[in-house]
């Protein structure tokens, strides 16, 4: 029987496909398992709403990264490759970050971070170092109240832009990444 799966592109997205293809992972029709959820703490009181999951560091394992809405930060927590993570470390950035998105925008080969900023109409961007730190924000304006952000070369030239969900105003903000 053919199946379909499940593919991540070029750039980290995810593609259903529909046609019949060869699976890296057999499936198994009606077989799922979890174990039991480790909770990490990304601080007090700071509702984490959006998560995404990269190697920061450069070490080969995945890291975690969340945007706090209510502390206007995003919380970066080190993978010690087994599944388990370092405690957080937290980084400022703009009013009410809803979402965090990773990807190496400035072409350096380190990781940086983008976050949408609902109160002050923007995004985020956070240069990374490599080592797992990050420098401080730099905000681009966008639509109003924007929850979602999504890294691209929208344009194919290639440079990473970003582009944000506005929910308040109906839109969809595109950066086209001005670097030389």
């Amino acid at each position: 029987m053919k199946k379909t799966c499940l593919r991540v592109g070029r750039y980290g997205l995810a593609l259903l496909l529909l046609v019949p293809c060869a699976c890296a992972f057999p499936l198994h029709a009606g077989t799922l398992a979890f174990k039991a959820a480790v909770n990490y703490a990304t601080g007090s009181g700071t509702f984490p709403g959006s998560v995404a999951i990269a190697d920061v560091n450069g070490d080969g394992k995945p890291d975690l990264a969340t945007a706090n809405e209510h502390s206007n930060t995003v919380s970066v927590l080190l993978g010690n490759g087994n599944g388990t993570f370092q405690n957080q470390v937290a980084y400022a950035t703009g009013d009410t970050p809803f979402s965090v998105a990773i990807a190496d925008v400035n072409r350096d080969g380190k990781p940086d971070l983008a976050t949408t900023n609902a109160n002050s109409n923007t995004v985020s961007v956070l240069l990374g170092n490599g080592n797992g730190i990050f420098q401080t924000e730099v905000a681009y304006a966008t639509g109003t109240a924007p929850n979602s952000v999504v890294i691209a070369d929208v344009n194919r030239d290639g440079k990473p832009d970003l582009a944000t969900a506005n929910p308040t105003s109906n839109t969809v903000s595109v950066l086209l990444n001005g670097a030389p």
